[in-house]
């Protein structure tokens, strides 16, 4: 005999369930790093800020990589770095690594395999943090609010573009405050065939303002953006479980099997797999550190 809705749950229950289900429809999260908006095919015009001497930096970016797994972005745990509470994460076995290291080798040296897709996908990711300004940003009065700038994160398609200015010198130091450039963000394309290459320094230098307050609202919101707020390492076993659910979503335990590997390969891959994109990226041995130690 099958249960009736009303038996199963009382009003109180269905009430406070409505309620719960309204709050969840209007909340956001909060949101690390500006983007443009994914239909967004243009120009727009950013700044990108230097190196704060008051936090003690060197470069004026902070690189990282991350792993996605069913959505969700996981700081690789074989890197040594300062998290968000100011303490050192030492460097450690990373189940993701792990289990993509499995994968490359059921691959063995089959070129075209879904598992060395799935490995491509799920492989850490070098990501690098900057502090920007997004010119024509308005508040919610509407009002000029440049001099409250934001963390964007980008790829080695951006970095390497910023790299290969800085090292030809055609266009001086852009990240100057007061004769540096802005930069002509260019996005072509949407979703996973967003291009962003034809992205350049603004034709003439220029201060990032020449009214003093605003000048001054911005070094003191510069130096109260610390890159280091935005990391944050989970614990190993949180870790683990995430790749476990990755692997068998219906819950079914798995150690990294070769067998669970051949079977999540062999199957339709879930909508966070399809979601998944690598992109050929050429990686730059000089360091980009040397070139702005003279700044």
């Amino acid at each position: 005999m099958s249960m009736s809705l009303s038996a199963e749950f009382a009003d109180d229950d269905i009430a406070t369930m409505l309620v719960e289900m309204e709050n969840d429809s209007k909340r956001t999260f909060e949101k690390k790093f500006w983007s443009l908006p994914s239909d967004f095919e243009g120009t727009q015009k950013i700044r990108f800020l230097p190196q704060s001497k008051s936090l003690g930096e060197k470069v004026f970016y902070k690189k990282h990589r991350v792993h996605w797994l069913n959505g969700i972005p996981y700081e690789c745990l074989a890197q040594t770095m300062v998290d968000k509470n100011g303490k050192l994460h030492e460097a450690e076995d990373c189940p993701i690594c792990k289990y993509v290291k499995k994968l490359y080798a059921i691959a063995g040296d089959e070129k075209e395999s879904e598992e060395k897709r799935i490995a491509g996908s799920i492989s850490a990711k070098d990501r690098y943090i900057f502090r920007i300004i997004v010119r024509g940003k308005r508040d919610k009065d509407g009002n000029n609010a440049e001099a409250f700038p934001e963390f964007y994160e980008a790829g080695k398609t951006i970095f390497e573009n910023l790299y290969l200015i800085l090292k030809g010198g055609e266009y001086g130091n852009f990240l100057s405050i007061a004769e540096g450039r802005d930069y002509n963000l260019t996005k072509r394309g949407k979703g996973r065939n967003s291009k962003y290459d034809g992205s350049m320094p603004a034709a003439n230098p220029s201060p990032v303002f020449t009214d003093k307050e605003q000048l001054q609202t911005l070094i003191k919101n510069i130096s109260e953006m610390n890159f280091d707020k935005l990391i944050e390492f989970k614990p190993y076993n949180e870790v683990k479980e995430a790749v476990n659910s990755f692997i068998n979503p219906v819950g079914e335990d798995s150690e990294f099997s070769s067998n669970s590997a051949k079977t999540v390969v062999g199957a339709t891959p879930s909508p966070s797999v399809v979601k998944a994109v690598t992109q050929e990226e050429t990686s730059i041995e000089e360091d980009i550190d040397d070139i702005l130690s003279s700044f």
